[in-house]
């Protein structure tokens, strides 16, 4: 008869207790040695163990359960009879047996994972690659990521603008579809799909949501207005009519602070008198900037601000004004975008990295060295624009990946026939804008987006050459003058309009500053500029050869947004559009006499008119639609009585599906009857799983920030 011993042996328990440690074993090696190389955060890994562990007592009693005894004897026929099972224990038991030994072993499992795991191990690979941060200690917050789909991005590839409720409850982003941006909710603490709050066009100047301080509200740029809108939806509420500049905004009860363009200084706005008062900087010598991306400290006395402007962020500081005194003192040198955070902190961006550094509300100064903390974000020096949102409850926020080849490198220009067929150029892939033809229809300019900014170059589509014409990444949104030997464009971010050479043979050069963004349209034969220009877009007329006592004159096309201005091929008429109506039409008027008579040409939505040079016939891009659109025109000359413009046959070409976020983004080719887009090639799901917007979300950042970035310790 076998021993006990030899029985333990041979039974299920033994060979399970065996079996299931070697492969615990194995498999904790594994993952101790292998996840760290993927960057895969300790909790994942303790998780595992975790599981394995618990899953030690299960399998004993199953193995237990389902134990036989080996047939003891034979019967009359030399059969052996079946084995039987080793106990009868009932069901009920095995499961009480079960549930109480899987919480004594979790038990003990969950008090020795510290001990199991070295966490440095964990923090090390990831921490290599970058130099900057080397030293600094590990901490281990919550990190989690948000995945938004594709929202497109902006034309310098920002893919969102982002803002979250002081209780980091509700985020706000938007989310592009030229024209048309859409504004969307999400809230943070369900799995329901994000509602759209607003829409509203897209362009540099709109956008930029901020969250009032009680969290009711959604404030945002929109053309030069700054307009407001409770979080559960409504019509939208226009705070600020006019002169905008869209470089932030601070919220703080019923005082709105915001940066007037008209006055070049930041103001503070009483909503309930609509009182403005503008706020004194720094007027010495050496930096006469005007401030941008305000921040209001709680007591409403403090205020943070950025000494400088688009296009000069890469030398900008942070300055500290005391609204009750006037004094201005400077607090962070080079940096921009500026926060207080509830742990301590002031976050702001500088490079490519966003910071953080001790403050002292005791003394309202900086208490300790500033320590970069985030890389892998959003930022766009040019603007100032970062992609992060910071809660009051330490909620942290932040687009998932840098601009620099997100949504780039994937568009080219096409050509399309009347009747939709595609014509595409042999251009290299990259991120395009603003295609315009030269008078002759030999040559095409376009704007290149690249890392940092944009240019203008040209493409000789006879020669199958592509040149750069512009090289202060600055530039774009040109236009060809009546000879074709000059373009006319954006430069210093749109502040300022310049000349260059088309055929590259002279440098740049500026001709005239603006008030607001500046865009070219058409260049007369008598040599003016038509252009659009202010936060409020109106059409201008610029007078290059000083014939006229000022140098620009409003047209007053319409009382409101006015764009894209275009003369006929005899100079004798204007068509532009304006949203007078609420949405965008196209419209006709006789030039220069433009008061004495308009037409509506479109119907139900029209933007970017083109005549044909050939032919009587007016083209126009219905962007509500994505459709192109023509009509026959013809023109009658009244003795006693002013011009006449009539409209024939309006009709729908073809759906124009393609991008029309860097304006002007279409042009119409007499010669070959065809139109010129940008279009964007992705076509297959890699591409578009690429091109998903993620948020990265760090929770309890505040505790994070006090580990990371103490303030310095007395001597």
């Amino acid at each position: 008869m076998p021993s006990q011993w030899e029985r333990f042996k041979q039974s299920n328990i033994a060979k399970i207790v065996i079996g299931y440690s070697l492969v615990v074993w194995v498999l904790i090696q594994l993952i101790e040695a292998v996840l760290p190389t993927f960057e895969t955060p300790l909790w994942v890994a303790q998780t595992l163990t975790f599981l394995l562990i618990l899953g030690f007592p299960i399998a004993l009693l199953v193995g237990w359960a389902y134990e036989k005894l080996p047939a003891q004897h034979t019967d009359t026929d030399g059969v052996k009879s079946e084995p039987q099972p080793a106990h009868s224990t009932p069901k009920k038991t095995l499961v009480f047996v079960g549930i109480g030994s899987c919480a004594v072993i979790g038990l003990f499992g969950f008090y020795m994972m510290p001990f199991i795991f070295d966490q440095s191990s964990f923090t090390s690979e990831s921490n290599s690659s970058v130099n900057i941060v080397r030293d600094i200690p590990s901490y281990n917050s919550l990190r989690y990521e948000i995945n938004l789909g594709n929202t497109r991005a902006r034309g310098w590839g920002a893919r969102t603008d982002i803002t979250i409720s002081p209780n980091g409850r509700t985020l706000v982003y938007a989310s592009y579809d030229p024209p048309t941006q859409f504004l969307m909710l999400k809230d943070m603490t369900s799995f329901d799909e994000p509602t759209i709050l607003t829409e509203l066009t897209m362009n540099n100047v709109s956008g930029y949501p901020q969250f009032s301080n009680d969290g009711q509200w959604v404030f945002y740029h929109e053309d030069g207005t700054i307009k407001r809108i409770r979080v559960e939806g409504g019509t939208p509420q226009t705070v600020i009519a006019s002169e905008a500049a869209p470089s932030g905004l601070a919220v703080r009860g019923q005082t709105l602070v915001y940066l007037d363009e008209e006055s070049s200084s930041l103001k503070f706005f009483d909503m309930a008198s609509e009182q403005a008062t503008q706020i004194k900087g720094d007027d010495s010598e050496d930096k006469k900037y005007e401030y941008t991306w305000p921040y209001l400290f709680p007591d409403g006395r403090f205020l943070l601000a950025t000494n400088g402007i688009r296009g000069g962020y890469a030398d900008s500081s942070v300055d500290l004004i005391d609204l009750t005194t006037g004094d201005v003192r400077e607090i962070i040198p080079v940096g921009y975008k500026a926060v207080y955070s509830e742990s301590g902190h002031v976050i702001f961006a500088r490079g490519e990295a966003i910071w953080a550094q001790p403050f002292d509300t005791s003394t309202m100064t900086v208490s300790g060295d500033a320590v970069p903390l985030i890389f892998d974000t959003e930022i766009y020096e040019q603007y100032g624009n970062v992609g992060y949102a910071l809660s009051n409850e330490g909620r942290m926020v932040f687009v998932n990946g840098g601009i620099s080849g997100v949504g780039q490198g994937n568009e080219r220009p096409v050509f399309v026939s009347r009747n939709g067929t595609e014509r595409e150029l042999p251009i290299e892939l990259a991120n395009y804008g603003s295609p315009q033809l030269s008078p002759d229809n030999r040559f095409l300019s376009v704007m290149r987006v690249e890392e940092g900014g944009s240019d203008v170059w040209v493409y000789d589509i006879e020669a199958g050459t592509f040149g750069r014409r512009t090289f202060d990444l600055t530039s774009g949104r040109a236009i060809w003058s009546a000879d074709g030997g000059t373009l006319f464009y954006q430069c210093e971010n749109g502040l300022t309009v310049c000349t260059v050479a088309s055929n590259g043979t002279a440098p740049a050069q500026k001709v005239f500053s603006v008030q607001g963004l500046a865009l070219p349209h058409y260049e007369t034969s008598s040599g003016s500029l038509l252009l659009s220009a202010g936060s409020n877009r109106s059409v201008f007329n610029a007078d290059l050869n000083g014939n006229s006592e000022t140098l620009m004159t409003n047209l007053a096309l319409g009382p409101s947004l006015s764009e894209f201005a275009a003369l006929s091929p005899d100079e004798n008429w204007i068509a532009y559009s304006s949203n007078e109506t609420g949405i965008f039409e196209v419209y006709v008027r006789p030039y220069p006499s433009i008061t004495s008579g308009k037409w509506q040409i479109s119907r139900n939505g029209g933007r970017f008119p083109m005549w044909s040079s050939n032919e009587s016939e007016l083209f126009w891009w219905n962007t509500y639609t994505n459709e192109i659109n023509a009509a026959k025109y013809q023109t009658r000359n009244l003795e006693n009585s002013p011009d006449e413009f009539q409209i024939f046959n309006p009709e729908q070409l073809f759906a124009a599906n393609y991008m029309s976020n860097q304006w002007p983004p279409v042009d119409y080719n007499s010669t070959t009857d065809e139109f010129v887009f940008i279009k964007d090639t992705l076509i297959n799901a890699e591409d578009v799983v690429q091109n998903l917007t993620h948020l990265a979300v760090i929770e309890n950042w505040f505790d994070e920030l006090k580990f990371l970035v103490p303030p310095s310790q007395p001597k």
